[in-house]
């Protein structure tokens, strides 16, 4: 979505409200496409005497393998984003976007703030024990009887600190 933003820009105290679902079926992870739904996007743009602040959330759900398991696991993303928007070059910095022409893509914006919300570790549960080191065994379905206790030989040292 992109907004033109050159009435807010240009006028103290005037806002701009926006609300909308954005598309993100063509954003792949691991090998997959994770978006289930679309991502729903809302907020306002406002001229605050001169500085004009973006402040919005984005609210998605997605479907990505138990990095412990490999089961399906349903991920709630929620998350929200502050920027402020300058129309000088010289002012852009980290927290202040460059618009050019009036015109900011909303979908970049978001999409950056949705894909940085992510978890950096994705599992189904908790507690999820994943899959045997051994033999592959699924420990969330059964038990397995392999030897989990064998040392590292490469890790003996360490072992012996701890008796």
């Amino acid at each position: 979505m992109r907004l033109d933003l050159t009435g807010v820009m240009n006028t103290p105290g005037n806002t701009l409200d926006f609300d909308f679902m954005m598309d993100m079926s063509h954003v792949e992870m691991m090998g997959e496409n994770p978006f289930t739904t679309g991502v729903h996007v809302h907020g306002q743009v406002e001229n605050l005497l001169g500085d004009v602040r973006l402040i919005g959330e984005a609210q998605g759900k997605c479907e990505l393998p138990c990095d412990r398991c490999l089961h399906p696991s349903q991920i709630q993303i929620d998350t929200d984003f502050t920027f402020y928007l300058t129309n000088d070059p010289e002012r852009e910095d980290a927290d202040r976007l460059f618009i050019e022409d009036g015109m900011l893509n909303l979908n970049e914006v978001a999409r950056d703030c949705v894909l940085l919300a992510f978890p950096s570790q994705i599992l189904c549960d908790e507690d999820c024990p994943g899959l045997c080191e051994i033999c592959g065994a699924d420990l969330n379905e059964t038990d397995c009887d392999c030897d989990n206790t064998t040392i590292d030989p490469r890790l003996a040292k360490l072992a012996e600190l701890l008796e």
